[in-house]
Parts: C-alpha cells; structure tokens; sequence
C-alpha cells in the first residue's frame, strides 16, 4: 500500500470560500479515478502554517500510483485546479508495509 501526500502554498488563494470550493473540487476530481482509496482533503487551520491546504490518498502499488498520475483526470486536475492555485506543491510516497525477506 502506498500513501500519496500533497501539501499546498499559495499566493494566489485569496478567500476561504476559494479554499471551500478547491476542497470540493479535489473530492470531485480525484473520486472519478477508481485507483484512489481514503482520499482526505483538508485545509490548514493554522495561524502560521507554511501550507494552506493538502490532500492525501491510498492506492495498492506504486505502479497504481503512476496510474493515478497518468490518468486524465488527474492530468485535468494538476491543470486546473492545482496550478493556478499552488506556488508551491510539496508531495510525498510513503509505503505502509514492510517488505516480504
């Protein structure tokens, strides 16, 4: 199992209702990919955090991670959510399991 994270900073984000609606739009957008499991989605509360806003996400290999990233709606959402909004995107691929010896 693989744990995708993704943290966003912006300067570009100018209202909660911007961030409400990002929120929303990454649950849409990412749901439609049928690799995606336990997706979370959240927005930092904060006063002095670095990053406004993350998601996070399972597949069961690392080869439905490149799936996931492959996918047209993944490519969509980078696009047109993501990029207008994120000056910075940090990500991180965790393995939940030990390996097999």
């Amino acid at each position: 199992m693989i744990h995708h994270l993704c943290f966003l900073s912006s300067q570009n984000v100018s209202s909660p209702e911007q961030i409400d609606n990002l929120m929303i739009e990454t649950r849409v957008r990412l749901l439609k990919i049928p690799e995606i499991m336990n997706l979370r989605v959240g927005k930092n509360i904060s006063p002095n955090g670095s990053y406004f806003f993350f998601f996070s996400f399972d597949v069961d290999s690392i080869e439905k991670l490149e799936l996931v990233k492959q996918s047209p709606y993944y490519y969509q959402f980078e696009k047109q959510i993501l990029a207008p909004l994120s000056a910075i995107r940090t990500e991180y691929d965790f393995e939940m399991e030990p390996r097999s010896k």
